[in-house]
């Protein structure tokens, strides 16, 4: 079985999603790129 990395953003704002405007944002997978700060 192959490893897998899961990061799990819990403010979407680091994400770079949006703020409380964007708090109905649905999840979504970001594959082979570094999201956040």
């Amino acid at each position: 079985m192959s490893k897998i990395r899961i990061v799990h953003y819990i403010n979407q704002f680091f994400a770079q999603i949006g703020g409380e405007e964007k708090s109905d944002y649905p999840i979504e997978l970001r594959e082979g790129e570094a999201v956040g700060p």
